[in-house]
């Protein structure tokens, strides 16, 4: 039973790495890349080169705190995997490795969730707030038009926040269940050599029956016994 626990926590890590790797070099290679633009009477007013040097200047720490975030996460991404490969194959280590790394990861998360929250997606809102809007000639649905593409894209520019978020807090959910089932299942090993031992006991037993039973049966007959064979046999019948 607590083989099969196991297997299908490791699994379970082996996959939830794979996915957070994906996410995050997804996350990293979109990440300031983007071409989006906005011009205003001939003038652009807003860019993702001027959205990064905006929060590098308002958010505190911003590229140290993004590095180290995105080490941090690789790195607990790797622990998942060898302690599932460890748990997997029923190793005793594999307890013991797991039990920092879902707290790595939990931490992580955490910490990359409050950061975004608090500081990255403000600095993204008041970036767009910033950005002017003139009061232009004509009917007002071109002002308004205006507004809305710039309320959209600053909506756009949060949107990877939001899906990083939502995955983030998965990966919480899934550390705060497979911690406890990690930590209070015994080794597997244990419960093998729990199951094997009365078994063994056993078999032991009857092998030694049995060996007892042929050191009888292979035992010479006493001298008084062949005495009495060979009177029956001479005399027909035996001796008084």
């Amino acid at each position: 039973m607590a083989r099969m626990i196991f297997g299908a926590v490791a699994i379970f890590n082996i996959l939830a790495a794979l996915i957070f790797i994906g996410c995050g070099v997804c996350a990293n290679v979109t990440d300031g890349g983007g071409t989006w633009n906005v011009d205003i009477n001939g003038k652009r007013v807003a860019d993702e080169k001027m959205l990064q040097a905006h929060l590098r200047k308002d958010v505190p720490a911003y590229p140290a705190v993004k590095i180290t975030l995105i080490v941090l996460g690789y790195s607990a991404c790797v622990g998942l995997i060898l302690s599932g490969i460890a748990l997997f194959f029923g190793k005793w280590w594999g307890k013991l490795l797991a039990a920092p790394v879902y707290a790595l990861g939990f931490l992580h998360h955490v910490a990359f969730i409050v950061y975004l929250l608090v500081w990255v997606h403000p600095a993204i809102e008041s970036f767009f707030n910033q950005i002017p809007r003139p009061q232009l000639f004509g009917p007002p649905i071109v002002g308004d038009g205006i507004d809305f593409i710039i309320t959209t894209q600053s909506y756009a520019a949060r949107w990877p926040g939001y899906v990083s978020i939502a995955w983030l807090i998965a990966g919480c959910l899934y550390y705060l269940v497979a911690t406890p089932v990690v930590l209070f299942t015994p080794t597997a090993s244990g419960d093998d050599d729990a199951d094997e031992t009365p078994i063994s006991k056993s078999r032991r037993r009857d092998d030694d029956d049995e060996d007892d039973d042929d050191d009888d049966n292979d035992k010479p007959r006493s001298k008084s016994g062949k005495g009495r064979s060979e009177g029956r046999t001479r005399s027909g019948r035996p001796p008084r």
